[in-house]
């Protein structure tokens, strides 16, 4: 039996590429007007249909789309389309849990993922799980608490009354599946490494998590906190092969870090390993979208896609952690701490158990500063990655 390695050569191979678009003039820009659709293969990769402006095909019907996979110059309208998509799922599933079984007419067989996606088979199966758990916990109070003066076979009746049944068990692991499938569909997308959830010794899935939207590599921003220009206080460098010379590289000229001679220096090797150069209260500042360096430029570390496979794991009297599934050199940098951008101001007020989620992005703060309007903060309870099970 051929390898899936094998099947996977042999299917690309097979698919016949698209015509060339006309474009008439390679170094026209063409302004586009949004995404108005999406599709997903068979291993799961998302294609997106972009919309042009003053742009269409020399057919009979002049269709003006295109399809195309993620792009950095249109990552804002795809993060705004998958969260629409994801709150239309969501609601879609909380009105109705009917599914749509086989193939749609004229639908081809290799788009059923996509038509998986589209009525949100994911979102169902957890809501489902969910309104199952909740009627086998509906006469959870009605259980007698076992008290320090009960005898060791009252406690040993207890105990067995207090551990889940099976059929409780099987749902919790259901859930703790579809969780892992859930999160993994958006690691995909932002090109990760796996992502597994061990359940703890009841079959517990982290608390809370049933709407939680999974963010590998980016922030989701509250309403009011806008998304400037980066040409406004961002500067690009020219280093077409990679940065190699700090000093002729333009994106580090405000950067504060040095070495003992004055000089400006990166936080990382040539191998992305951080050198753990940075002064106290200093940033690392990475190579930006405005620059001409490649993906694999030496100054561009903590905005790759993550390469380590992790693990989400009850600690048991700690509550939930997360570990990599490897071992990793010293210096090995994971990714970032996402989550909701928020104003610092809007996080008075929560219960302590939120805020023990947030982290204050306050590196340029002082005592004396009172404006509250510029003080932002990370909320990773309801969005987020792995890096809010770190303990």
């Amino acid at each position: 039996m051929p390898q899936a390695g094998h099947l996977r050569q042999e299917w690309d191979t097979e698919l016949s590429p698209p015509p060339p678009e006309d474009w008439e003039s390679e170094a026209r820009e063409w302004e586009y007007v949004g995404i108005v659709g999406e599709a997903t293969d068979a291993y799961w990769m998302k294609s997106y249909e972009v919309k042009w402006k003053n742009w269409q095909r020399n057919d009979a019907m002049g269709t003006n789309t295109t399809w195309q996979r993620s792009s950095v110059d249109m990552k804002d309208e795809e993060r705004f389309w998958d969260r629409e998509r994801a709150d239309e799922r969501a609601v879609e599933a909380k009105e109705s849990l009917d599914l749509k079984i086989g193939l749609e007419p004229d639908q081809p067989w290799h788009d059923d993922i996509t038509h998986e996606v589209q009525n949100a088979y994911v979102e169902k199966a957890i809501e489902s799980r969910r309104r199952g758990s909740r009627e086998y916990y509906g006469n959870w109070e009605e259980i007698a608490h076992i008290t320090e003066g009960d005898s060791d076979d009252d406690q040993h009746d207890g105990e067995s009354a207090r551990s889940a049944s099976p059929e409780i068990q099987e749902v919790q692991r259901n859930l703790c599946r579809e969780l892992q499938t859930k999160w993994n569909q958006a690691i995909r997308l932002a090109g990760a490494a796996a992502l597994d959830i061990i359940s703890s010794p009841d079959e517990q899935i982290p608390p809370g998590l049933e709407d939680f939207e999974y963010c590998e590599n980016h922030y989701v921003r509250a309403e009011g906190v806008d998304h400037p220009d980066p040409t406004a206080f961002l500067v690009g460098c020219e280093c077409h092969q990679g940065c190699n010379r700090i000093q002729s590289c333009d994106c580090q000229a405000g950067s504060d870090m040095v070495n003992e001679a004055g000089e400006r220096q990166y936080a990382y090797n040539s191998e992305h390993i951080f050198k753990f150069n940075l002064s106290p209260g200093v940033e690392v500042v990475e190579c930006n979208s405005l620059c001409n360096c490649p993906d694999t430029c030496q100054n561009r570390v903590a905005q790759r896609p993550r390469d380590v496979p992790m693990e989400v794991f009850h600690t048991g009297d700690h509550g939930w952690g997360v570990c990599a599934k490897v071992q990793l050199p010293v210096g090995k940098v994971l990714g970032i701490y996402t989550g909701n951008l928020i104003h610092r101001r809007d996080a008075e007020g929560l219960s302590e158990e939120h805020r023990s989620y947030i982290f204050d992005l306050d590196a340029h703060e002082t005592e004396d500063d009172n404006s509250n309007m510029q003080q932002y903060s990370v909320d990773s309870f309801n969005h987020g990655n792995w890096s809010r099970f770190i303990k």
